[in-house]
């Protein structure tokens, strides 16, 4: 064993002249080991947020969107990534129901039946869904949970819809049409509860006096994480504006959860700051109290280097039980709280059941070296001022 590491771990533990030290040190550790637990456990949050939001955006909204085109595209359908698509068009409406009123946002869609994928969802679907005229039936419409609630409607009333935004100006009659509520959903995705409806494409187009250019469509693919690839390969064959991914379209909402996350850790990486700042008063402390062994180590052989070394291992020391410990708490909240759930949600506020933590592997090990390279960096000025001390006046130091 090398001597700068066996005096390093007996300055750590022994300090009979002066317990401060230990004291200061076993403080160091632990805001080392509460610094690290606390960015383990906060970036874990925020990823599992992220995942539950990606996961119900992918699953209720389309992979990839094309506007402005009647047709599918040459090439779209017969991609290895295309799943399925069908024609839609959105529109603003006001919704009235009894003496309720409500600004909704309609998308007419080109299927049966709502949401019209026989997988199984991450959302609550009440109803049948079916949006087509039947002969002597009316139309149906599918409409969030929250927004029946607001207006008291149930599955079987009907409602009305007008298009104040396609009245001509010739001042005849608003368009409108009556639906009967096929499908209540329950999907928790922003706002969409509360002001988003579906009705048939074919009902949407005649209340909306719509042409066919402005006509677009919703586009699934086997694997959401190919719609990146998928845009790339298609993007030269229309205008750009025309086709956009479901990140593109989400891409202020993933931008703003990016910022935060690393806000969240520069924020937390103060806690660690103040530890190290506990780690170089301790080791100046130690500096001074030692500084007599020190001239005694030079005057036996040890160089410079030798002494800096000592008083850095002693700060890493520090950091590689404080890093442990936090990482091992972290760690072990996080994977608790996958397994068992341990932390529940309100749901009247969340969207999920229990805290969504997923750890990333790599950002842990991010911030372990993080905690180790500002530590390193930290010791190395009181190691250099132990360091420079001449021997003959260190030894002379106490007396």
């Amino acid at each position: 064993m090398r001597f700068e590491w066996h005096l390093a771990r007996r300055y750590l533990f022994s300090h009979k002249q002066n317990q401060y030290i230990s004291l200061v040190s076993v403080i160091s550790i632990l805001g080392m080991t509460v610094g690290v637990a606390a960015l383990i456990i906060a970036m874990s949050v925020l990823n599992g947020f992220e995942q539950a939001v990606t996961g119900r955006i992918i699953n209720f909204l389309p992979h990839v969107v094309l506007q402005n085109h009647f047709d599918l595209p040459a090439g779209f359908a017969e991609d290895p990534d295309y799943d399925f698509g069908y024609r839609y068009t959105e529109r603003k409406a006001l919704l009235t129901f009894d003496a309720g009123r409500q600004i909704v946002d309609i998308q007419a869609v080109e299927l049966p039946h709502w949401p019209g994928r026989s997988k199984n969802l991450p959302f609550d679907i009440y109803g049948n869904g079916r949006l087509p005229r039947k002969s002597g039936e009316l139309p149906g419409i599918v409409l969030g949970y929250d927004l029946s609630e607001k207006l008291m409607i149930s599955l079987g009333d009907t409602l009305r819809l007008l298009s104040p935004l396609d009245l001509e100006p010739t001042g005849a009659r608003m368009p409108q049409t009556v639906f009967v509520v096929t499908g209540l959903f329950d999907a928790n995705v922003f706002d969409y509860d509360k002001l988003l409806c579906f009705i048939d494409y074919t009902e949407g187009r005649r209340l909306f006096r719509q042409k066919s250019q402005q006509t677009g469509w919703q586009i699934w693919l086997k694997d959401y994480r190919r719609a990146e690839d998928f845009y790339g390969r298609h993007s030269a064959a229309v205008p750009n504006t025309d086709l956009q991914t479901w990140y593109q379209r989400n891409q202020t909402l993933f931008e703003a959860m990016t910022l935060e996350k690393w806000g969240t850790f520069v924020g937390l990486n103060f806690i660690i700051l103040v530890a190290v700042f506990n780690v170089v008063s301790a080791l100046m402390m130690l500096v001074l109290e030692k500084t007599g062994e020190i001239g005694i180590l030079r005057v036996l052989g040890a160089t410079s280097l030798n002494i800096r070394r000592i008083f850095i291992t002693q700060g890493m020391l520090v950091a590689v039980i404080g890093i442990l410990a936090g990482a091992a708490l972290g760690l072990g909240f996080v994977l608790g709280q996958t397994e068992w759930q341990w932390v529940k949600l309100p749901q009247d506020i969340y969207f999920v059941e229990s805290l969504p933590v997923v750890l990333s592997v790599t950002e842990v090990i991010v911030i372990i070296i993080t905690a180790f390279i500002i530590t390193w960096l930290a010791a190395r000025y009181p190691a250099r001022r132990a360091a420079e001390l001449i021997p003959v006046d260190a030894m002379n130091y106490n007396r």
